[in-house]
């Protein structure tokens, strides 16, 4: 396991988002403010998932799905500070398939997957408010069999004003919410 140490409000998140997945409330969507911490605090439940699946078939993986380069290269320099191990599936890096943890990009996931289908123990989306069940974040989710998933953003709300809750197209069941900016301060 990592050195990842959670603040206060990082590990009651976590133990409220473990709660809805057992009590069989997912897809959760975690909210928590800009600058609360989401790339550690899912880091944290990504390397723990890991440690959990030691002896899972090996085209299993938890899978941290983003949409952007950028993105995917923030979370991997995220997970590498926190020593947590993983591999990146772009084009633009050479695949590690042994590696249990793997940083998408949406994408080249969905294009991979049809060449060689794949498994996922866990999947994480950041940016969540991206995620609706008729697009490709909700195809994604489909195709790798609806497993234990987890949102995280600071916007629950979608760029057309509608929520992420599967009563308003999205996929998500519970939702956990991190402290506000002004309680953060």
């Amino acid at each position: 396991m990592s050195n990842i140490k959670l603040r206060d409000y990082q590990e009651a998140a976590v133990n409220d988002v473990r709660a809805e997945f057992r009590a069989k409330n997912d897809p959760v969507l975690f909210v928590l403010a800009t600058g609360g911490g989401k790339t550690y605090t899912f880091s944290y439940i990504a390397d723990s998932a890991a440690l959990a699946a030691k002896n899972v078939p090996a085209n299993e993986y938890i899978f941290i799905i983003v949409h952007r380069k950028e993105l995917l290269l923030q979370a991997s320099a995220s997970l590498r500070n926190l020593g947590v191990d993983h591999g990146l599936i772009s084009p633009h890096f050479t695949q590690q398939p042994h590696k249990r943890i793997q940083v998408a990009s949406i994408d080249t996931l969905l294009i991979r997957i049809k060449k060689r289908p794949m498994k996922a123990r866990m999947l994480i989306f950041d940016e969540a408010h991206h995620v609706v069940a008729d697009n490709k974040w909700g195809r994604t989710y489909d195709e790798l069999g609806k497993p234990p998933t987890l949102g995280v953003t600071a916007t629950p709300v979608r760029t057309d004003g509608k929520g992420l809750g599967e009563h308003a197209g999205g996929i998500f069941k519970a939702m956990v919410l991190g402290p506000s900016i002004a309680e953060l301060i």
